[in-house]
């Protein structure tokens, strides 16, 4: 079973990031995280949200605002120290590493926590995190001969052997059949309850989104347009304002859906 943690807040206050001053990808935009959820990140192409998690994990630097875990601004914190505490889990696209084994990708993991070399113990939690995860059986395959749903899969373990607070997906549910998508969203869902952890998934499919979140920010024009539980914000009326596109709430079965008519 995963190993419950304390939870970490997350606290994101007017950031603003540019690349050139005339054009701006965020402008001002705020986000709180204070207790154990899933945060999904909706918007068309272009409204900032890849651009808002890279910043969050310090892998971008915004131009202005604070990024605060706890009492801790990001900024003052190591880079090692911010892999302990966030863990990112890339667009499934991520192929390009010298064709590592399965095993290898989650050992990255552990780089956090380590000094000059893994021990034992990291090799337990590794293994560990593998079966929990059902990628065991893969362990010797190289990562760059997986399906889409298996590397998905070892991504997010690598991101559970960091052993962070708050983990920060990108389309984690992109190029993946019906029955992954499911499975992912519900392993993220599963990680969240049972670690006692935050995660904020940046997800396209406004279903899957009403579905699993439990509040969902709403992106366009380099800001937050709308945020709230997904009954309050996925309404007709905004979905069309910031895609486009007309859309009904349908109850089948007791949950409700988004359809795009």
């Amino acid at each position: 079973m995963w190993v419950m943690t304390e939870f970490e807040k997350l606290s994101v206050e007017d950031l603003v990031f540019y690349y050139e001053e005339s054009t701006y990808i965020l402008d001002k935009v705020g986000l709180s995280m204070d207790r154990p959820e899933i945060i999904g990140i909706i918007g068309p192409n272009g409204s900032g949200k890849t651009t808002l998690i890279k910043c969050i994990n310090n892998i971008l630097t915004p131009k202005q605002g604070k990024i605060m875990l706890n009492e801790s601004d990001i900024k003052s914190m190591s880079m090692n120290d911010v892999a302990k505490r966030l863990a990112y889990v890339p667009q499934n696209t991520e192929r390009d590493m010298n064709s590592p084994n399965v095993y290898e990708v989650v050992l990255m993991g552990r780089k956090p926590h380590t000094t000059w070399q893994y021990t034992e113990s990291d090799d337990r939690v590794v293994w560990t995190i593998m079966k929990e995860m059902s990628v065991a059986h893969l362990a010797s395959h190289r990562f760059d001969e997986l399906s889409s749903g298996q590397l998905q899969r070892v991504l997010i373990s690598r991101a559970i052997a960091q052993e962070a607070k708050i983990f920060l997906l990108d389309e984690p549910t992109s190029n993946l059949d019906v029955k992954y998508q499911i499975e992912v969203m519900e392993t993220i869902r599963d990680i969240v309850k049972q670690k006692n952890v935050g995660a904020c998934i940046i997800i396209h499919d406004l279903d899957l989104a009403y579905r699993f979140c439990d509040r969902v920010v709403m992106m366009n024009d380099k800001k937050i347009k709308f945020s709230g539980t997904p009954e309050e914000i996925m309404t007709p009326e905004n979905i069309e304002e910031i895609f486009g596109v007309k859309s009904v709430i349908c109850e089948i079965e007791g949950n409700n859906h988004v359809v795009i008519t």
